[in-house]
């Protein structure tokens, strides 16, 4: 045992990673050890145990024992004449102490009865615990509204012409359809929440004729109409201020090939036939003329059908105003339509609010698992956990159909409640319903330690644990390129990260300019930078010592 302990230092040990780093809620390491020959004594049993040491504490990982050869018991064997080596990997339990540490190695060698504690050997100096930064605030998703800030509407009518004729006719005016368009603008006029988008007169001349012709015709067929809408609705508040916009369509043998399809005329197939054969207006009427007698038919009962001005009335009913809806939403006894509740809740960021105007939507809609779903979203959004997960239940049991989003925040309630492994059954279920089931998902493994596949399901998203990820994977650009871009550019973490890249890559400014930055938001990350191996090289910097003490 003497001479084993006089010859302790040229025993090696090395450990890795160094320093240490935590992965998962633990740290790993792999320690290697070589004996030269002649120092194992073949009667001695050598326990080997790994402590973590760090203020207010220490931590050992499990023993190793070692054996010379004329030892007979289990342990792994180390040769007097030639030495040997081992190779041991182990963990333990990470704790937040642990950043500032140090790992030594302690060996105690025994001969029967006799033992001799060898000199503790330091192994490696701190832990790595950036993956701690990690946001674990599961994201949740929102059923969108189906709610209109305008509803088109619109009204037709038509006024017929005789054959090569522009003049409205008193007997046209008096028709049902243009009475009954008249009752329906006093009643646009009359409601205020209706306004006249505009109206559209397209007019036509039956296909028959020189075509030049018609064109003329069929624009002084729109002309008339619109001079007629404009002295018959002038007393019309709304109608008078409408914009008109008159057409001529000339020719029309959509119209024609239409009412010959819907006809009972004998002859219809072959006329259809000529239609689609023939682009050439002049050549269809002669090919259809040269058919006397179906032509006959044809002018009696289908021409004169086509010889009309078309007034297209376009109307907007408009929905409530976002103060309206807001104000609305949070009484009681207010009836809206379910649309106007579930968008009335997306109108405001007030958690309270909005878990107000919701519980309004289920008392009148008990049915509307959208309302369940969002109001789980704000109950979350207040941090009661429980509450958030009974609406979200509540709303997967309601649609029928299975909406993904509801599993994804079902998911985040269980990852909230650190039940991680229930939270991935819910995510699985709910892939494709957005990138929040897989930035929920990320956040997980970069909690298990594997970082490639939540860099993997970030993919190209710029966020916070996006960046992470990256740093983590040993992508240090991409890391600075996602915290770069990412949307909340206000995280007192977000700057911390950036310092810690500052470090990695040996740039002084981009480290100092970004903690300074950080502890100013948040003064509490100045004790955890102090200790925090990843800045281990600027210790002793005058600057970095100003900024943290």
């Amino acid at each position: 045992l003497s001479t084993m302990l006089k010859k302790a230092n040229t025993v090696t040990y090395t450990a890795t990673p160094n320093p240490l780093e935590m992965q998962g809620d633990s740290v790993l390491v792999t320690i290697k050890g070589s004996f030269p020959a002649n120092f194992f004594n073949k009667k001695a049993v050598m326990v080997l145990t790994p402590v973590l040491k760090f203020d207010g504490g220490e931590k050992a990982y499990p023993a190793q024992t070692l054996q010379g050869e004329g030892v007979e018991s289990n342990g792994s064997i180390i040769s007097y004449v030639s030495g040997g080596s081992f190779s041991y990997t182990k963990k333990i339990a990470y704790v937040d102490e642990m950043a500032k540490s140090e790992l030594v190695l302690r060996a105690k060698a025994t001969v029967k009865t006799k033992s001799i504690d060898l000199p503790e050997v330091k192994l490696a100096t701190g832990v790595v615990a950036t993956a701690k930064l990690v946001h674990a605030d599961a994201k949740t998703i929102k059923a969108i509204d189906q709610f209109k800030y305008k509803t088109p509407e619109s009204r037709e009518a038509a006024i017929q012409f005789l054959i090569s004729d522009a003049k409205v006719r008193a007997t046209e005016t008096k028709k049902a359809s243009i009475k009954n368009t008249e009752k329906y603008l006093d009643s646009v006029n009359a409601d205020k929440n209706k306004q006249i988008a505009g109206v559209d007169i397209n007019a036509y001349a039956s296909p028959d004729g020189p075509e030049a012709y018609n064109q003329t015709l069929s624009n002084n067929r729109g002309t008339s109409a619109e001079k007629f809408y404009k002295e018959s609705f002038k007393k019309n508040d709304k109608a008078e201020k409408a914009n008109v916009t008159s057409v001529g369509k000339s020719e029309d043998w959509v119209g024609f090939k239409d009412l010959m399809q819907k006809s009972n005329l004998e002859d219809k197939e072959m006329i259809v036939r000529i239609l689609d054969m023939n682009a050439d207006p002049v050549v269809r009427e002669k090919e259809i003329k040269n058919m006397a007698k179906a032509y006959k038919k044809i002018a009696k009962d289908i021409l004169p059908e086509l010889r009309r001005s078309k007034m297209t009335i376009n109307v907007d009913k408009l929905g409530k105003s976002d103060s309206v809806l807001l104000a609305l939403g949070q009484v009681d006894t207010a009836k809206l339509a379910v649309e106007e509740y579930i968008k009335a809740a997306s109108l405001t960021k007030d958690n309270n609010v909005q878990v107000k105007i919701l519980n309004n939507t289920i008392k009148n809609f008990p049915q509307e698992w959208r309302a369940y779903n969002n109001l789980g979203v704000a109950q979350a959004g207040l941090k009661n956990y429980d509450a958030a997960l009974t609406s979200f239940l509540k709303a997967d049991e309601l649609a029928a159909s299975g909406q993904k989003l509801v599993k994804n925040n079902i998911g985040a309630m269980y990852q909230y409640k650190g039940d991680d492994k229930k939270a991935v059954e819910y995510f699985d279920l709910a892939a494709g319903a957005g990138k929040e089931v897989g930035a929920n998902q990320g956040a997980i493994k970069i909690k298990e330690g594997k970082y490639q596949e939540a860099v993997d399901l970030y993919g190209s998203t710029a966020s916070f644990n996006a960046a992470l990820a990256k740093l983590l994977n040993g992508d240090v650009n991409g890391a600075l390129n996602a915290i770069t871009a990412a949307e909340d550019q206000t995280d007192p973490l977000g700057f911390y990260l950036k310092a810690v890249i500052g470090a990695r890559t040996s740039n002084p400014d981009l480290l100092i300019t970004n903690l300074r930055t950080a502890i100013l938001k948040d003064p509490k990350l100045a004790a955890k930078a102090k200790k925090d191996i990843e800045f281990a090289k600027f210790y002793d910097d005058a600057t970095f010592k100003s900024i943290v003490q």
